[in-house]
C-alpha cells in the first residue's frame, strides 16, 4: 500500500487489517493520534516512524505534510475519532503522558518560585543587613601569584 491523496484513511485501512498487535499498526496509529490531539496524544516523530518500513513511513510522512499544508481536515477528525474507539488504551497511555508532561512542569513552576522567592529574600536581607550597617565587608584583594606557586599553606 502506497500512500494515496487520503494519508488518514491509508493508517486506518492498516490499522484495522493489521490490528493493535502489530507494531506498523500501532505506529501508523500514534501518528494518527498525535496530529488528531497533540496534547492528548504527545508522541514524537520518531515514535512515529522508529521501525517502519518504506510503505508505512512514506503514510506517516504524507499525513504530515498533509497536516502541514492543510491543518486540521474534517478526514484527520473522523480518522482520529475512529482510532480512538479502536484502541482506548493506546488513548490511555496518552493521558497519561500528558498527565505526566502537566505534572512535571508544575513541579518545575513551584520549583522556580520557590528559587525566586529565596534569592528576594536573600537580597532583602542584604539589603537591611547593609541599612543597618552591618553588610559584608568588602573584599580583600588577593595577591597575585607567579605561574606554578601555590597558595599559602600548601
Amino acid at each position: 500500500m502506497s500512500p494515496t491523496a487520503a494519508p488518514y484513511r491509508d493508517a486506518l485501512c492498516w490499522i484495522e487489517a493489521e490490528g493493535f498487535g502489530t507494531g506498523s499498526a500501532m505506529r501508523l496509529a500514534k501518528a494518527v493520534l498525535s496530529l488528531y490531539n497533540a496534547d492528548e496524544h504527545p508522541w514524537s516523530i520518531r515514535d512515529c516512524l522508529d521501525g517502519l518500513d518504506g510503505p508505512r513511513a512514506k503514510i506517516v510522512l504524507a499525513m504530515v505534510l498533509d497536516y502541514a499544508r492543510n491543518g486540521e481536515t474534517h478526514e484527520l477528525r473522523e480518522v482520529g475519532a475512529q482510532v480512538c474507539k479502536l484502541e482506548p488504551g493506546l488513548v490511555e497511555v496518552g493521558k497519561t503522558m500528558q498527565d505526566a508532561r502537566h505534572d512535571l512542569h508544575r513541579r518545575w513552576d513551584r520549583e522556580r518560585e520557590a528559587e525566586t522567592a529565596r534569592e528576594q529574600a536573600i537580597a532583602e536581607q542584604r539589603e537591611r543587613d547593609r541599612a543597618d550597617g552591618r553588610g559584608e565587608p568588602p573584599l580583600k584583594p588577593q595577591p597575585l601569584r607567579k605561574p606554578g606557586q601555590l597558595r599559602a599553606g600548601k
